[in-house]
Protein backbone atom coordinates (compact mmCIF):
# COMPACT_ATOMS: atom_id res chain seq x y z
CA UNK A 1 0.00 0.00 0.00
CA UNK A 2 2.71 2.12 0.86
CA UNK A 3 4.34 1.61 -2.36
CA UNK A 4 1.96 2.38 -4.41
CA UNK A 5 1.24 5.85 -2.89
CA UNK A 6 4.88 6.72 -3.19
CA UNK A 7 4.38 5.62 -6.91
CA UNK A 8 1.34 7.90 -7.44
CA UNK A 9 3.40 10.80 -5.80
CA UNK A 10 5.87 10.29 -8.56
CA UNK A 11 3.91 10.32 -11.38
CA UNK A 12 1.96 13.48 -10.20
CA UNK A 13 5.35 14.68 -9.65
CA UNK A 14 6.56 13.81 -13.21
CA UNK A 15 3.15 15.30 -14.89
CA UNK A 16 3.52 18.40 -13.00
CA UNK A 17 7.34 18.84 -14.01
CA UNK A 18 6.44 17.69 -17.74
CA UNK A 19 3.64 20.66 -17.82
CA UNK A 20 5.73 23.21 -16.29
CA UNK A 21 8.63 22.36 -18.89
CA UNK A 22 5.70 22.41 -21.82
CA UNK A 23 4.80 26.22 -20.35
CA UNK A 24 7.83 27.16 -20.50
CA UNK A 25 9.16 26.46 -24.12
CA UNK A 26 5.67 27.63 -24.71
CA UNK A 27 6.77 30.78 -23.36
CA UNK A 28 10.15 31.16 -24.99
CA UNK A 29 8.49 29.94 -28.47
CA UNK A 30 5.81 32.63 -28.20
CA UNK A 31 8.33 35.66 -26.91
CA UNK A 32 11.15 34.66 -29.74
CA UNK A 33 7.97 34.72 -32.33
CA UNK A 34 6.72 37.92 -30.81
CA UNK A 35 10.35 39.05 -31.63
CA UNK A 36 9.61 38.57 -35.40
CA UNK A 37 6.23 39.68 -36.02
CA UNK A 38 6.20 43.25 -37.53
CA UNK A 39 4.38 45.85 -35.39
CA UNK A 40 1.16 47.76 -36.14
CA UNK A 41 -0.83 50.79 -35.41
CA UNK A 42 -4.67 50.77 -36.41
CA UNK A 43 -7.40 52.44 -35.44
CA UNK A 44 -11.57 51.99 -35.59
CA UNK A 45 -13.18 54.30 -38.48
CA UNK A 46 -15.31 56.80 -37.26
CA UNK A 47 -18.26 58.98 -38.84
CA UNK A 48 -17.67 62.61 -39.00
CA UNK A 49 -17.36 64.86 -41.79
CA UNK A 50 -14.52 66.30 -43.86
CA UNK A 51 -13.73 70.35 -44.22
CA UNK A 52 -11.49 71.64 -46.36
CA UNK A 53 -11.15 75.01 -48.56
CA UNK A 54 -10.98 75.07 -52.66
CA UNK A 55 -8.02 76.81 -53.60
CA UNK A 56 -6.63 77.54 -56.68
CA UNK A 57 -3.38 80.06 -58.47
CA UNK A 58 -3.59 81.35 -61.45
CA UNK A 59 -1.75 84.03 -63.97
CA UNK A 60 -3.54 87.36 -65.06
CA UNK A 61 -3.23 87.26 -68.86
CA UNK A 62 -4.95 89.89 -71.00
CA UNK A 63 -7.67 88.96 -73.90
CA UNK A 64 -8.00 92.27 -75.31
CA UNK A 65 -4.10 92.81 -76.40
CA UNK A 66 -2.81 93.43 -79.99
CA UNK A 67 0.00 91.01 -81.32
CA UNK A 68 2.36 92.10 -83.91
CA UNK A 69 2.42 88.58 -85.91
CA UNK A 70 5.39 88.42 -89.01
CA UNK A 71 3.55 88.55 -92.25
CA UNK A 72 4.99 86.37 -95.17
CA UNK A 73 6.66 89.03 -97.03
CA UNK A 74 9.14 89.90 -93.70
CA UNK A 75 9.85 86.30 -93.31
CA UNK A 76 14.13 86.21 -93.00
CA UNK A 77 14.18 89.88 -92.27
CA UNK A 78 16.87 91.15 -89.93
CA UNK A 79 16.24 93.41 -87.12
CA UNK A 80 18.49 96.56 -87.25
CA UNK A 81 17.37 98.39 -83.67
CA UNK A 82 14.42 98.16 -82.00
CA UNK A 83 13.17 101.81 -80.66
CA UNK A 84 10.80 100.58 -77.32
CA UNK A 85 11.00 98.62 -74.45
CA UNK A 86 8.77 96.43 -72.78
CA UNK A 87 5.65 98.76 -71.29
CA UNK A 88 6.91 101.88 -72.91
CA UNK A 89 3.67 103.60 -73.97
CA UNK A 90 3.24 103.37 -77.93
CA UNK A 91 0.45 105.45 -80.41
CA UNK A 92 -0.57 102.99 -82.94
CA UNK A 93 1.63 103.59 -86.06
CA UNK A 94 4.63 104.50 -84.19
CA UNK A 95 7.83 102.64 -85.91
CA UNK A 96 8.66 100.18 -82.77
CA UNK A 97 11.28 98.00 -84.60
CA UNK A 98 14.05 99.04 -87.75
CA UNK A 99 14.80 96.68 -90.30
CA UNK A 100 17.88 95.78 -91.76
CA UNK A 101 18.07 96.58 -96.00
CA UNK A 102 17.26 93.54 -97.92
CA UNK A 103 20.83 92.30 -99.09
CA UNK A 104 20.20 89.04 -101.27
CA UNK A 105 17.69 90.26 -104.25
CA UNK A 106 18.65 86.78 -106.31
CA UNK A 107 14.62 86.25 -105.84
CA UNK A 108 12.98 89.30 -106.55
CA UNK A 109 15.34 89.03 -110.19
CA UNK A 110 14.98 86.01 -110.87
CA UNK A 111 10.78 86.90 -110.36
CA UNK A 112 11.53 89.68 -113.28
CA UNK A 113 13.81 87.86 -115.56
CA UNK A 114 11.12 84.90 -115.66
CA UNK A 115 8.27 87.41 -115.93
CA UNK A 116 9.95 88.74 -118.92
CA UNK A 117 11.04 85.84 -120.73
CA UNK A 118 7.05 84.37 -120.16
CA UNK A 119 5.66 88.07 -122.17
CA UNK A 120 8.27 86.97 -124.96
CA UNK A 121 6.99 83.48 -125.48
CA UNK A 122 3.37 84.96 -125.30
CA UNK A 123 3.94 87.49 -127.57
CA UNK A 124 5.92 84.91 -130.20
CA UNK A 125 2.79 82.33 -129.80
CA UNK A 126 0.76 84.80 -130.73
CA UNK A 127 2.55 86.47 -133.78
CA UNK A 128 2.76 82.77 -135.08
CA UNK A 129 0.56 82.25 -138.12
CA UNK A 130 -1.77 79.48 -137.55
CA UNK A 131 -2.50 76.92 -140.54
CA UNK A 132 -6.30 76.48 -141.41
CA UNK A 133 -5.64 72.46 -143.05
CA UNK A 134 -9.26 71.17 -142.22
CA UNK A 135 -10.60 73.77 -144.76
CA UNK A 136 -8.34 72.00 -147.62
CA UNK A 137 -9.56 68.61 -145.95
CA UNK A 138 -13.35 69.77 -146.34
CA UNK A 139 -12.65 70.68 -150.10
CA UNK A 140 -10.99 67.75 -150.92
CA UNK A 141 -14.22 65.86 -149.33
CA UNK A 142 -16.75 67.95 -151.53
CA UNK A 143 -14.64 67.85 -154.73
CA UNK A 144 -14.60 64.02 -153.75
CA UNK A 145 -18.63 63.87 -153.31
CA UNK A 146 -19.06 66.07 -156.60
CA UNK A 147 -17.53 63.58 -158.29
CA UNK A 148 -19.14 60.40 -156.88
CA UNK A 149 -22.50 62.05 -157.81
CA UNK A 150 -21.20 62.79 -161.35
CA UNK A 151 -20.26 58.91 -161.62
CA UNK A 152 -23.49 57.70 -160.44
CA UNK A 153 -25.05 60.18 -162.75
CA UNK A 154 -22.81 58.87 -165.67
CA UNK A 155 -23.91 55.42 -164.25
CA UNK A 156 -27.45 55.81 -164.29
CA UNK A 157 -27.50 57.20 -167.50
CA UNK A 158 -25.77 54.62 -168.52
CA UNK A 159 -28.17 52.46 -167.33
CA UNK A 160 -31.72 54.35 -168.26
CA UNK A 161 -30.69 56.21 -171.07
CA UNK A 162 -34.22 55.76 -172.88
CA UNK A 163 -35.77 57.00 -169.66
CA UNK A 164 -33.19 59.06 -168.90
CA UNK A 165 -34.97 62.66 -170.52
CA UNK A 166 -38.46 61.47 -168.70
CA UNK A 167 -36.93 60.90 -165.86
CA UNK A 168 -34.94 64.26 -165.87
CA UNK A 169 -37.81 66.13 -165.55
CA UNK A 170 -39.21 63.83 -162.79
CA UNK A 171 -35.50 64.95 -161.10
CA UNK A 172 -35.67 68.46 -161.86
CA UNK A 173 -39.15 68.75 -160.05
CA UNK A 174 -38.26 66.47 -157.36
CA UNK A 175 -35.05 68.05 -156.52
CA UNK A 176 -36.32 71.57 -156.69
CA UNK A 177 -38.76 70.70 -154.17
CA UNK A 178 -35.70 69.13 -151.92
CA UNK A 179 -33.50 72.41 -152.90
CA UNK A 180 -36.22 74.57 -151.47
CA UNK A 181 -36.26 72.39 -148.14
CA UNK A 182 -32.30 72.60 -147.88
CA UNK A 183 -31.67 76.39 -148.71
CA UNK A 184 -34.50 77.22 -146.00
CA UNK A 185 -32.65 74.88 -143.45
CA UNK A 186 -29.28 76.83 -144.26
CA UNK A 187 -30.88 80.28 -143.84
CA UNK A 188 -32.02 79.09 -140.54
CA UNK A 189 -28.46 77.30 -139.23
CA UNK A 190 -26.85 80.24 -141.09
CA UNK A 191 -28.63 82.56 -138.55
CA UNK A 192 -28.15 80.18 -135.95
CA UNK A 193 -24.39 79.87 -136.60
CA UNK A 194 -24.49 84.15 -136.81
CA UNK A 195 -26.65 84.48 -133.53
CA UNK A 196 -24.27 82.26 -131.66
CA UNK A 197 -20.88 84.49 -132.95
CA UNK A 198 -22.49 87.34 -131.59
CA UNK A 199 -23.66 85.31 -127.96
CA UNK A 200 -19.74 84.28 -127.72
CA UNK A 201 -18.83 87.39 -128.38
CA UNK A 202 -20.95 88.55 -125.96
CA UNK A 203 -19.60 86.29 -123.37
CA UNK A 204 -16.36 87.38 -124.28
CA UNK A 205 -16.65 90.99 -123.60
CA UNK A 206 -18.40 90.06 -120.00
CA UNK A 207 -15.41 88.09 -119.15
CA UNK A 208 -12.57 90.98 -120.11
CA UNK A 209 -15.08 93.52 -118.17
CA UNK A 210 -14.64 91.04 -115.09
CA UNK A 211 -10.73 90.84 -115.46
CA UNK A 212 -10.47 94.03 -115.31
CA UNK A 213 -12.58 94.48 -112.51
CA UNK A 214 -10.71 92.04 -110.74
CA UNK A 215 -7.44 93.28 -111.93
CA UNK A 216 -8.68 97.06 -110.33
CA UNK A 217 -9.69 95.02 -107.16
CA UNK A 218 -6.26 93.75 -107.03
CA UNK A 219 -4.51 97.52 -107.50
CA UNK A 220 -6.07 98.95 -104.86
CA UNK A 221 -4.18 99.86 -101.38
CA UNK A 222 -3.82 97.57 -98.77
CA UNK A 223 -5.94 98.33 -95.67
CA UNK A 224 -4.36 98.20 -92.25
CA UNK A 225 -4.74 94.49 -90.45
CA UNK A 226 -7.36 94.60 -87.75
CA UNK A 227 -7.22 92.65 -84.71
CA UNK A 228 -9.62 90.29 -84.03
CA UNK A 229 -11.43 89.13 -80.81
CA UNK A 230 -12.09 85.40 -80.13
CA UNK A 231 -16.07 84.45 -79.19
CA UNK A 232 -16.44 84.74 -75.75
CA UNK A 233 -16.39 81.40 -73.67
CA UNK A 234 -19.41 80.32 -71.99
CA UNK A 235 -21.84 82.33 -69.94
CA UNK A 236 -19.62 85.44 -70.98
CA UNK A 237 -20.65 88.77 -70.91
CA UNK A 238 -20.41 91.03 -73.65
CA UNK A 239 -16.70 90.87 -74.49
CA UNK A 240 -15.53 88.95 -71.06
CA UNK A 241 -13.51 86.16 -71.95
CA UNK A 242 -12.42 86.77 -75.21
CA UNK A 243 -8.86 85.41 -76.33
CA UNK A 244 -6.54 87.08 -77.85
CA UNK A 245 -6.58 86.09 -81.43
CA UNK A 246 -3.37 87.26 -84.15
CA UNK A 247 -3.51 88.75 -86.81
CA UNK A 248 -3.60 87.94 -90.38
CA UNK A 249 -1.04 89.37 -93.10
CA UNK A 250 -1.49 92.81 -94.42
CA UNK A 251 -4.97 92.90 -97.09
CA UNK A 252 -6.55 95.31 -98.93
CA UNK A 253 -10.37 93.50 -98.26
CA UNK A 254 -10.96 92.60 -101.48
CA UNK A 255 -10.60 88.83 -101.52
CA UNK A 256 -14.40 88.31 -101.40
CA UNK A 257 -15.23 90.39 -104.43
CA UNK A 258 -12.42 89.09 -106.37
CA UNK A 259 -13.55 85.71 -105.62
CA UNK A 260 -16.98 86.13 -106.16
CA UNK A 261 -16.04 87.73 -109.53
CA UNK A 262 -13.65 84.60 -110.58
CA UNK A 263 -16.93 82.44 -110.37
CA UNK A 264 -18.96 84.56 -112.08
CA UNK A 265 -16.26 84.14 -115.32
CA UNK A 266 -16.57 80.50 -114.61
CA UNK A 267 -19.49 80.44 -114.85
CA UNK A 268 -20.05 82.90 -117.99
CA UNK A 269 -16.91 80.55 -119.80
CA UNK A 270 -19.12 77.44 -119.37
CA UNK A 271 -21.89 79.02 -120.84
CA UNK A 272 -19.20 80.14 -123.36
CA UNK A 273 -18.39 76.66 -124.38
CA UNK A 274 -22.09 75.60 -124.64
CA UNK A 275 -22.19 78.20 -127.18
CA UNK A 276 -19.13 76.94 -128.65
CA UNK A 277 -20.73 73.53 -128.53
CA UNK A 278 -23.75 74.68 -130.06
CA UNK A 279 -22.07 76.86 -133.07
CA UNK A 280 -19.92 73.68 -133.75
CA UNK A 281 -22.94 71.37 -134.40
CA UNK A 282 -24.83 74.46 -136.54
CA UNK A 283 -21.61 74.99 -138.48
CA UNK A 284 -21.56 71.15 -139.10
CA UNK A 285 -25.14 71.16 -140.40
CA UNK A 286 -24.21 73.87 -142.22
CA UNK A 287 -21.59 71.94 -144.00
CA UNK A 288 -24.08 69.52 -144.63
CA UNK A 289 -26.78 71.32 -145.91
CA UNK A 290 -24.60 72.84 -148.21
CA UNK A 291 -23.14 70.40 -149.87
CA UNK A 292 -27.19 68.99 -149.85
CA UNK A 293 -27.28 72.30 -152.11
CA UNK A 294 -24.66 71.41 -154.42
CA UNK A 295 -25.65 68.08 -155.09
CA UNK A 296 -29.18 69.11 -155.76
CA UNK A 297 -27.99 72.03 -158.04
CA UNK A 298 -25.77 69.67 -159.94
CA UNK A 299 -28.89 67.24 -160.45
CA UNK A 300 -31.09 69.96 -161.78
CA UNK A 301 -28.23 70.92 -164.08
CA UNK A 302 -27.78 67.63 -165.22
CA UNK A 303 -31.22 66.95 -165.61
CA UNK A 304 -31.11 69.98 -167.96
CA UNK A 305 -28.69 68.82 -169.96
CA UNK A 306 -29.21 65.08 -169.99
CA UNK A 307 -31.27 64.70 -173.44
CA UNK A 308 -27.84 66.93 -175.68
CA UNK A 309 -25.87 64.75 -173.24
CA UNK A 310 -26.97 60.96 -173.99
CA UNK A 311 -24.87 60.21 -176.94
CA UNK A 312 -22.14 60.72 -175.31
CA UNK A 313 -22.97 58.74 -172.07
CA UNK A 314 -20.18 55.57 -171.44
CA UNK A 315 -21.21 51.87 -171.38
CA UNK A 316 -22.38 50.75 -168.18
CA UNK A 317 -19.19 48.93 -167.38
CA UNK A 318 -17.29 52.05 -167.86
CA UNK A 319 -19.44 54.24 -165.96
CA UNK A 320 -19.89 51.38 -162.60
CA UNK A 321 -15.69 51.79 -163.00
CA UNK A 322 -15.57 55.51 -162.29
CA UNK A 323 -18.78 54.99 -159.28
CA UNK A 324 -16.38 52.83 -157.46
CA UNK A 325 -13.07 54.91 -157.87
CA UNK A 326 -14.86 57.87 -156.92
CA UNK A 327 -16.30 56.72 -153.72
CA UNK A 328 -12.51 54.87 -153.22
CA UNK A 329 -11.87 58.74 -153.15
CA UNK A 330 -14.59 60.21 -151.23
CA UNK A 331 -13.91 57.54 -148.27
CA UNK A 332 -10.18 58.63 -148.30
CA UNK A 333 -11.10 62.44 -148.15
CA UNK A 334 -13.96 61.75 -145.54
CA UNK A 335 -11.21 59.83 -143.19
CA UNK A 336 -8.60 62.41 -143.89
CA UNK A 337 -11.03 65.27 -142.55
CA UNK A 338 -12.83 63.44 -139.85
CA UNK A 339 -8.17 62.64 -138.46
CA UNK A 340 -7.57 66.68 -139.13
CA UNK A 341 -10.94 67.59 -137.33
CA UNK A 342 -9.60 65.37 -134.48
CA UNK A 343 -5.57 66.86 -134.56
CA UNK A 344 -6.83 70.30 -134.71
CA UNK A 345 -9.53 70.05 -132.11
CA UNK A 346 -6.58 68.59 -129.78
CA UNK A 347 -4.24 71.18 -130.92
CA UNK A 348 -6.73 73.91 -130.10
CA UNK A 349 -7.42 72.19 -126.52
CA UNK A 350 -3.73 72.38 -126.05
CA UNK A 351 -3.32 76.12 -127.17
CA UNK A 352 -6.30 76.95 -125.03
CA UNK A 353 -4.98 75.55 -122.04
CA UNK A 354 -1.43 76.61 -122.81
CA UNK A 355 -2.80 80.02 -122.96
CA UNK A 356 -4.95 79.65 -119.91
CA UNK A 357 -1.96 78.59 -118.10
CA UNK A 358 0.11 81.25 -119.40
CA UNK A 359 -1.88 84.20 -118.60
CA UNK A 360 -2.80 82.62 -114.78
CA UNK A 361 1.59 82.24 -114.28
CA UNK A 362 1.72 85.86 -115.72
CA UNK A 363 -0.67 86.99 -113.12
CA UNK A 364 1.26 85.53 -110.36
CA UNK A 365 4.28 86.83 -111.53
CA UNK A 366 2.69 90.34 -111.42
CA UNK A 367 1.75 89.63 -107.50
CA UNK A 368 4.60 87.91 -106.68
CA UNK A 369 6.68 91.35 -108.02
CA UNK A 370 4.46 93.47 -106.42
CA UNK A 371 4.42 92.05 -102.96
CA UNK A 372 8.09 91.92 -102.90
CA UNK A 373 8.80 95.41 -103.74
CA UNK A 374 5.88 96.33 -101.09
CA UNK A 375 8.10 94.08 -98.65
CA UNK A 376 11.57 95.41 -99.78
CA UNK A 377 9.79 99.22 -99.57
CA UNK A 378 9.04 98.44 -95.26
CA UNK A 379 11.45 99.67 -93.18
CA UNK A 380 9.81 99.50 -90.04
CA UNK A 381 7.42 97.37 -88.25
CA UNK A 382 5.16 99.92 -86.67
CA UNK A 383 2.96 99.38 -83.62
CA UNK A 384 -0.93 98.28 -84.49
CA UNK A 385 -2.44 99.89 -81.55
CA UNK A 386 -2.06 102.35 -78.67
CA UNK A 387 -1.13 101.22 -76.04
CA UNK A 388 1.95 100.17 -73.66
CA UNK A 389 4.35 97.66 -75.42
CA UNK A 390 4.78 93.42 -74.34
CA UNK A 391 5.70 90.53 -74.84
CA UNK A 392 8.92 91.67 -76.70
CA UNK A 393 10.24 88.67 -78.10
CA UNK A 394 13.33 90.06 -79.83
CA UNK A 395 16.57 91.71 -79.85
CA UNK A 396 18.74 93.57 -82.41
CA UNK A 397 20.59 91.05 -85.22
CA UNK A 398 17.80 88.15 -84.50
CA UNK A 399 16.18 87.03 -88.07
CA UNK A 400 12.60 87.08 -87.84
CA UNK A 401 10.19 84.27 -89.60
CA UNK A 402 6.63 84.13 -91.07
CA UNK A 403 3.95 83.83 -87.77
CA UNK A 404 6.69 84.97 -84.92
CA UNK A 405 4.43 87.11 -82.68
CA UNK A 406 7.14 89.62 -82.36
CA UNK A 407 5.38 91.74 -79.40
CA UNK A 408 2.24 92.51 -78.52
CA UNK A 409 0.29 96.32 -77.51
CA UNK A 410 -1.54 95.93 -74.28
CA UNK A 411 -4.29 98.71 -73.94
CA UNK A 412 -4.72 101.81 -71.46
CA UNK A 413 -5.34 100.36 -67.85
CA UNK A 414 -8.60 101.38 -67.86
CA UNK A 415 -9.59 99.76 -71.05
CA UNK A 416 -7.78 96.65 -70.21
CA UNK A 417 -9.49 93.30 -70.19
CA UNK A 418 -7.96 90.90 -67.95
CA UNK A 419 -8.65 87.18 -67.36
CA UNK A 420 -7.26 84.25 -65.48
CA UNK A 421 -7.55 80.40 -65.55
CA UNK A 422 -8.16 78.08 -62.54
CA UNK A 423 -7.41 74.59 -62.37
CA UNK A 424 -9.87 72.57 -59.75
CA UNK A 425 -11.25 69.07 -59.66
CA UNK A 426 -13.81 68.36 -60.88
CA UNK A 427 -16.06 67.78 -57.90
CA UNK A 428 -15.16 70.52 -56.15
CA UNK A 429 -16.62 72.57 -58.81
CA UNK A 430 -19.98 71.37 -58.31
CA UNK A 431 -21.46 74.42 -56.44
CA UNK A 432 -19.91 77.23 -59.55
CA UNK A 433 -21.62 79.07 -61.87
CA UNK A 434 -21.40 81.37 -64.31
CA UNK A 435 -20.95 85.23 -62.89
CA UNK A 436 -20.08 83.60 -59.39
CA UNK A 437 -17.54 85.60 -57.35
CA UNK A 438 -14.17 83.87 -56.26
CA UNK A 439 -12.23 85.26 -53.38
CA UNK A 440 -8.71 86.48 -54.22
CA UNK A 441 -6.10 86.69 -51.61
CA UNK A 442 -4.28 89.18 -53.05
CA UNK A 443 -5.66 92.76 -51.98
CA UNK A 444 -4.94 94.24 -55.53
CA UNK A 445 -7.60 92.77 -57.25
CA UNK A 446 -10.77 94.10 -56.65
CA UNK A 447 -12.96 90.75 -57.98
CA UNK A 448 -12.43 87.45 -59.92
CA UNK A 449 -16.06 86.42 -61.85
CA UNK A 450 -16.52 83.30 -63.16
CA UNK A 451 -16.90 83.94 -66.95
CA UNK A 452 -16.65 80.10 -68.39
CA UNK A 453 -16.19 76.32 -66.71
CA UNK A 454 -15.30 73.78 -69.58
CA UNK A 455 -13.12 70.14 -69.30
CA UNK A 456 -9.92 70.13 -68.58
CA UNK A 457 -8.16 69.30 -72.02
CA UNK A 458 -5.46 67.21 -70.34
CA UNK A 459 -7.85 65.13 -67.62
CA UNK A 460 -11.47 65.90 -68.84
CA UNK A 461 -13.09 63.48 -66.39
CA UNK A 462 -11.03 64.33 -63.22
CA UNK A 463 -10.48 68.39 -63.92
CA UNK A 464 -11.96 71.91 -64.88
CA UNK A 465 -10.73 74.52 -66.42
CA UNK A 466 -12.45 77.72 -64.83
CA UNK A 467 -12.14 81.02 -66.29
CA UNK A 468 -12.79 84.47 -64.53
CA UNK A 469 -12.89 88.03 -65.37
CA UNK A 470 -10.30 89.98 -63.27
CA UNK A 471 -10.60 93.75 -62.40
CA UNK A 472 -8.37 95.37 -59.66
CA UNK A 473 -5.79 98.34 -59.39
CA UNK A 474 -2.68 98.19 -61.24
CA UNK A 475 -2.94 94.37 -62.78
CA UNK A 476 -0.09 93.40 -65.26
CA UNK A 477 -0.27 90.04 -67.45
CA UNK A 478 1.96 87.08 -65.51
CA UNK A 479 1.10 88.00 -62.38
CA UNK A 480 -0.06 85.13 -60.03
CA UNK A 481 -3.12 85.51 -57.84
CA UNK A 482 -4.66 82.70 -55.55
CA UNK A 483 -8.31 82.60 -55.14
CA UNK A 484 -10.84 81.10 -52.54
CA UNK A 485 -13.95 79.30 -53.79
CA UNK A 486 -15.35 78.44 -50.41
CA UNK A 487 -15.06 75.89 -47.97
CA UNK A 488 -16.72 71.97 -48.28
CA UNK A 489 -17.88 69.82 -45.55
CA UNK A 490 -20.05 66.38 -45.50
CA UNK A 491 -20.74 63.83 -43.41
CA UNK A 492 -19.24 60.35 -44.13
CA UNK A 493 -19.69 57.06 -42.44
CA UNK A 494 -16.00 55.51 -42.31
CA UNK A 495 -13.32 57.82 -42.15
CA UNK A 496 -9.92 56.90 -41.41
CA UNK A 497 -6.14 58.18 -41.17
CA UNK A 498 -4.96 58.60 -45.34
CA UNK A 499 -1.90 56.25 -43.89
CA UNK A 500 -4.13 53.54 -43.92
CA UNK A 501 -5.52 53.81 -47.12
CA UNK A 502 -2.82 52.39 -49.93
CA UNK A 503 -3.26 52.54 -53.81
CA UNK A 504 -0.88 50.17 -55.87
CA UNK A 505 -1.32 48.05 -59.23
CA UNK A 506 -4.35 46.15 -57.86
CA UNK A 507 -6.55 49.73 -56.70
CA UNK A 508 -7.02 50.93 -53.42
CA UNK A 509 -7.15 49.29 -50.17
CA UNK A 510 -6.57 49.17 -46.24
CA UNK A 511 -5.65 46.48 -44.28
CA UNK A 512 -8.22 45.20 -41.29
CA UNK A 513 -6.72 43.95 -38.23
CA UNK A 514 -8.58 40.35 -37.44
CA UNK A 515 -8.50 39.16 -33.60
CA UNK A 516 -8.43 35.73 -32.31
CA UNK A 517 -8.20 34.57 -28.90
CA UNK A 518 -5.93 31.85 -27.75
CA UNK A 519 -5.35 30.43 -24.04
CA UNK A 520 -2.19 32.43 -25.05
CA UNK A 521 -3.36 36.01 -25.53
CA UNK A 522 -5.10 37.79 -28.55
CA UNK A 523 -3.45 36.44 -32.06
CA UNK A 524 -3.81 39.77 -34.76
CA UNK A 525 -3.50 39.04 -38.38
CA UNK A 526 -4.38 41.51 -41.10
CA UNK A 527 -7.42 40.91 -43.64
CA UNK A 528 -7.03 43.09 -47.24
CA UNK A 529 -10.20 44.83 -48.09
CA UNK A 530 -10.90 46.50 -51.72
CA UNK A 531 -11.95 49.88 -50.70
CA UNK A 532 -13.47 53.45 -53.37
CA UNK A 533 -12.37 56.54 -51.54
CA UNK A 534 -15.47 59.07 -51.15
CA UNK A 535 -13.10 62.06 -50.08
CA UNK A 536 -10.01 63.60 -48.47
CA UNK A 537 -8.98 66.53 -46.17
CA UNK A 538 -5.09 64.90 -46.95
CA UNK A 539 -4.99 63.73 -42.98
CA UNK A 540 -8.22 61.95 -43.35
CA UNK A 541 -9.90 59.84 -45.67
CA UNK A 542 -13.67 58.97 -46.20
CA UNK A 543 -13.43 55.17 -47.87
CA UNK A 544 -16.49 52.96 -48.66
CA UNK A 545 -16.76 49.16 -49.19
CA UNK A 546 -18.67 46.22 -49.55
CA UNK A 547 -16.54 44.20 -46.67
CA UNK A 548 -15.65 47.16 -44.07
CA UNK A 549 -17.09 46.75 -40.47
CA UNK A 550 -17.55 48.42 -37.38
CA UNK A 551 -15.80 45.74 -35.55
CA UNK A 552 -12.42 46.24 -37.53
CA UNK A 553 -9.48 48.41 -36.44
CA UNK A 554 -7.18 49.61 -39.61
CA UNK A 555 -3.94 49.61 -39.95
CA UNK A 556 -2.09 52.96 -39.93
CA UNK A 557 1.21 51.90 -39.69
CA UNK A 558 3.66 48.97 -39.85
CA UNK A 559 7.11 48.21 -39.11
CA UNK A 560 7.38 46.58 -42.53
CA UNK A 561 5.28 45.83 -46.07
CA UNK A 562 2.06 43.91 -45.29
CA UNK A 563 -0.13 41.51 -47.35
CA UNK A 564 -2.94 39.66 -46.76
CA UNK A 565 -3.29 37.37 -43.56
CA UNK A 566 -0.03 38.74 -42.24
CA UNK A 567 0.18 37.66 -38.91
CA UNK A 568 1.32 40.98 -36.73
CA UNK A 569 1.62 42.87 -33.34
CA UNK A 570 -0.55 45.64 -32.14
CA UNK A 571 1.51 48.26 -30.51
CA UNK A 572 0.53 51.76 -29.48
CA UNK A 573 4.02 53.63 -31.17
CA UNK A 574 2.63 56.43 -28.57
CA UNK A 575 3.60 54.53 -25.47
CA UNK A 576 7.09 53.23 -24.87
CA UNK A 577 7.93 50.02 -24.37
Amino acid sequence: MADKKKTRRWVIRAIVAFLVVMLLLTFFSNTIMNATIPKVVAEYSQWGNLSFTNSAKGYIQCDNKTQYKVPKGLEGRKIHKIDYDTYDYVVKGTPVITLSEIEDKTEYETLLDSYDELKKQMDYAARTPKDDNSTIFKDTVDQAQETVNKANATLNDAQQKDSKISEANSVINTKQTELTIVEAEIEANAQQVEDLNTLISSYDSQIADLQAQIEKLKSEPASTPTPAANEGGEGSEGEEGTEPTETTAPSNGNEQKIKELEDKIAEIESKKNEAEGNLSAASDRLASYSAKKTELSSAIADAQTVIAEQEMVPSVDEAKKQVTEANKQLDKAKKDLNNQNILDGIQAEKDTDSYTKQIKQLEDYEKKIAEYEKNMSIVTIEAPANGSLYDLSVAEGDVIHEGDVLFSVLPDADQMECSVEFNFETEKTQGFYTGMELTPDNSWVRSVRITSIKPDKNAPRTNRIVKCKVEGDYIFPGDEITVIAGKSNKNYENIVPSSAVITDNSGTFVYALVEKSTPLGTKYTVKKIMVDIEDTDGARTAIKGEKLDSKYQYVTRSEEPLKDGDRVRLQDYSKKE
